[in-house]
């Protein structure tokens, strides 16, 4: 089951490929970048949730939509007999054709026994405020710290807080919102 599970989050993003006819001109551009709330749920044999704050750029080409984003937050692990919690920071992009979406997060967990320093690549799919992503957690010290997760799928949303700049590029219009000839 999880491997069926897996290899359907590695090749999720060809459904979203398409042709681009009837787009808008490719020269026009816009972009928006953001504060925003950092909000996620993870699954696999523990489950979890993040919570943090995150510098995200929406933007848009054409007829395509890409974000970036970067993320500190608090990462809490639940199981029956222990929790971990640890602060992780993550960067991420997603958009595109095939709404793909790579990233990586650091994370130190820590548990009333002792604590693990984990590195987190992750692949999946999400266009602009959510994304769904499997990771694999990278022990750097403290193996068999429990709860963790070695695999792990992570569903995070972003909920915008404060549009700090925006931009637009390129556009077809001269000033004043007439065509020109």
């Amino acid at each position: 089951m999880k491997s069926a599970l897996i290899c359907f989050l590695l090749l999720a993003p060809a459904i979203g490929l398409y042709g681009q006819g009837g787009q808008p001109s490719k020269n026009y551009k816009t972009s928006k970048t953001t504060l925003a709330l950092h909000a996620g749920y993870q699954y696999f044999t523990y489950h979890g949730a993040e919570l943090g704050l995150a510098c995200a750029r929406y933007s848009r080409q054409g007829g395509l939509h890409y974000v970036r984003a970067c993320a500190l937050a608090a990462e809490m692990i639940f199981s029956d007999s222990l929790n971990a919690i640890g602060p992780k920071a993550s960067f991420w992009l997603s958009g595109g054709g095939a709404r793909l979406s790579l990233g990586a997060a650091a994370i130190c967990y820590i548990n009333k026994s002792s604590s693990s320093l984990r590195l987190r690549p992750e692949v999946g799919f999400g266009l602009k405020r959510y994304r769904l992503a499997y990771g694999y957690n990278f022990a750097l010290w403290g193996r068999d710290l429990l709860p963790l997760n070695p695999h792990v799928i992570t569903f995070s949303f972003l909920f915008d807080l404060k549009v700090l700049k925006k931009n637009e590029l390129g556009t077809d219009k001269p000033p004043g919102g007439k065509k020109a000839n």
